[in-house]
């Protein structure tokens, strides 16, 4: 056996080796956070699991019926082999299931801007240490809801999807995540964001326009088909409540410390981000902010999960910029 072929079998048993630790470590601490969440966070008495279950949920809650729809279906199939039958197991499956394919999905998008596998391995451990600031430590309202992780595993797909330009793929995740939670629409303005002045303007305005009509159709239906369901609609109004929240001083290191702080650095040193697509990425984060500041309590740190990919990946960038020697030769730049 030739000295190459012998490098080509280490650099194999590396690969599979690091593609082990990762998927042994990467499930414990799904497991484990799956744990914690459903210790520490409370069901929301608007949206119980089991009202959304029974399609009684007051909406817009019960509007996000992908995750509940999952859990009765294998509910009513009744497998033999399967070893969960209560719904709450069902929920931690699905909570657990959702964290591990984010944790997939983020290391997957980390191996686009960082050529070298053990280091994107080890830096998709880094959203392990931001999600406890949004989901697990918030000091106010520290909900369970059942769309909050797949929330990020479909943004983050979406974002792989987008950079790698497979639209075909793309639009049915989109409607999953549409299905699973309105904040969908964030990932329309990310394309047109990262798309401006790389695509035609006719190719933008047809899938923005595309994107846009499948968004207004599913939210519709599921209007139409819950019509009936208490709640106040499409859409709750927090703007007043808002202005009073932020007209405390105290709040600020609430809401600073969301995303464990990173967001501050990161946009204010996003010119560091090199790459194209991430660094535009990044401009959703207004948008973003006062789409919750309109639609959504801006103390509850959960709201922003779907910020969590883009600006840990620009921090990570940011970092590797300062510091390029000790991460080595960067991934090629490559844009919508």
């Amino acid at each position: 056996m030739g000295s190459e072929q012998i490098e080509r079998n280490r650099a194999a048993f590396r690969k599979i080796l690091w593609s082990g630790l990762f998927f042994l470590f990467a499930g414990t601490v799904a497991y484990d956070y799956t744990l914690i969440r459903f210790t520490t966070n409370q069901q929301y008495f608007r949206a119980r699991l089991l009202d959304l279950l029974n399609n009684t949920a007051a909406v817009p809650f019960q509007y996000r019926i992908l995750v509940g729809g999952l859990v009765n279906l294998l509910s009513r199939l009744k497998l033999s082999f399967f070893p969960f039958d209560a719904p709450i197991h069902l929920f931690q499956l699905m909570e657990f299931l959702a964290t591990l394919f984010l944790l997939i999905a983020y290391r997957h998008y980390l191996g686009l801007f960082f050529k070298d596998r053990r280091l994107n391995t080890l830096l998709s451990f880094t959203l392990v240490l931001i999600l406890p600031f949004n989901f697990l430590l918030t000091r106010t309202r520290a909900y369970y809801y059942p769309w909050d992780t797949p929330s990020l595993f479909f943004i983050t797909l979406g974002l792989i999807l987008l950079y790698k330009q497979r639209m075909l793929i793309y639009y049915p995740v989109f409607i999953l995540a549409t299905l699973n939670r309105e904040t969908s629409g964030f990932l329309a303005l990310i394309y047109v964001l990262v798309s401006l002045g790389k695509r035609k303007y006719a190719t933008i305005f047809i899938h923005g326009a595309l994107q846009l009509g499948l968004w207004v159709m599913i939210k519709y239906l599921l209007y139409r088909i819950y019509l009936h369901n208490p709640g106040v609609g499409l859409f709750q109004h927090h703007f007043s409540g808002n202005l009073e929240y932020l007209s405390h001083p105290g709040n600020y290191a609430i809401l600073a410390s969301s995303m464990g702080f990173l967001w501050i650095p990161t946009l204010l040193l996003y010119k560091k981000v090199r790459d194209d697509f991430a660094r535009r990425a990044l401009f959703a984060a207004l948008p973003f902010f006062l789409l919750v500041m309109y639609a959504a309590k801006i103390g509850e740190l959960r709201h922003y999960g779907e910020l969590i990919p883009i600006i840990l990946t620009g921090f990570l960038l940011i970092v590797r910029e300062l510091f390029e020697p000790e991460f080595g030769p960067k991934a090629p730049s490559r844009s919508v």
